[in-house]
């Protein structure tokens, strides 16, 4: 499964208006999904890859206890890439299209601000 429909099928399963009975049918399958996809090498979390705060949202995650070694490293590594004017940015790009880009890129960086935010304060880090 591609990372972008596992993050879906994940934000899915944590959703309080799912069906507990949907949720239930889905998390073992997900799960080993999770367990696949996710990158726990911190050398290679600075590429375009899924590492373990892209799945784990909170301690209360359903994945959590899956990545519990490295999630420490993965919030130090977070908020390592933080950037001197507070937010995070993409570490990707549009190679085509930039004046396209230079505005996707604003956005992008508020929902990665906003996102890694939440997830700071759900870890007691921020």
């Amino acid at each position: 499964m591609e990372m972008h429909d596992l993050m879906c099928c994940v934000r899915l399963v944590e959703n309080r208006a799912t069906p507990a009975d949907l949720r239930d049918a889905l998390l073992p399958k997900l799960t080993e999904l999770v367990d696949k996809a996710v990158e726990r090498d911190p050398a290679n979390w600075p590429n375009y890859t899924l590492p373990p705060l892209g799945i784990v949202s909170s301690p209360a995650s359903p994945f959590a206890h899956l990545f519990e070694h490295v999630l420490p490293a993965n919030l130090d590594f977070m908020l390592s890439w933080q950037s001197e004017d507070g937010g995070w940015h993409p570490n990707w790009n549009w190679g085509y299209l930039p004046e396209v880009w230079a505005v996707a890129e604003r956005d992008w960086t508020s929902v990665l601000t906003l996102t890694n935010l939440k997830k700071l304060r759900a870890f007691g880090a921020a």
